[in-house]
């Protein structure tokens, strides 16, 4: 008779726990980073895209680098506007590290202002409506401050529903004690 009850409760607990509901899956979006300053998709890209049924492409808007002032370069032209109607485009900004390292607290504070206005001038000029936007920086621990201070000074400058993420990379994870965490909605690696 114990082994009876053994089995019964094991049985009972077994279906107990295989009834219970699944969690539910999470929603996930095939993505591609664009990293092209002109975007037209080659025959091959475009393949690629559909075969794997994308919705999101994180493309490269411009960089920003140091000369004497943080300027932007290497800004993107859309040549393929079907892109734009198949696709959430993502506009991700690339900030060097020396950037960073020579801006002072108020250059920081005014390039923010100007990536929020050359975000904007870009979607406006290529009809694009975005949810998201994207900072790209191998920052250190000596730049970690004026980093994260300016992605907090271009989520103020955005609208509220907006999400703000940033790209983090393997070292920055490994050494997260030293970079530090950036005040984003979201991180890529």
């Amino acid at each position: 008779m114990n082994y009876y009850k053994k089995f019964l409760i094991s049985s009972l607990l077994i279906l107990f726990v295989s009834c219970q509901s699944p969690t539910p899956p999470k929603h996930t979006a095939n993505a591609f980073y664009y990293w092209k300053s002109t975007v037209q998709l080659s025959d091959k890209e475009r393949i690629t895209i559909n075969n794997n049924h994308t919705s999101k492409l994180y493309v490269k808007f411009f960089d920003v680098d140091w000369q004497q002032t943080p300027v932007p370069k290497a800004i993107v032209h859309f040549q393929d506007s079907l892109l734009v109607k198949s696709c959430q485009i993502v506009p991700v900004i690339y900030v060097t590290n020396r950037t960073l390292l020579n801006a002072n607290v108020a250059q920081t504070d005014t390039l923010a202002k100007q990536i929020h206005q050359k975000i904007n001038q870009l979607a406006q000029k290529y009809f694009i409506h975005f949810d998201e936007i994207q900072l790209d920086c191998d920052w250190s621990p000596k730049s970690q401050r004026k980093y994260f201070r300016l992605l907090s000074e271009i989520k103020k400058l955005f609208r509220a529903d907006l999400t703000l993420s940033a790209t983090i990379r393997l070292h920055q994870i490994k050494y997260a004690d030293q970079t530090g965490i950036p005040p984003v909605d979201r991180g890529m690696l």
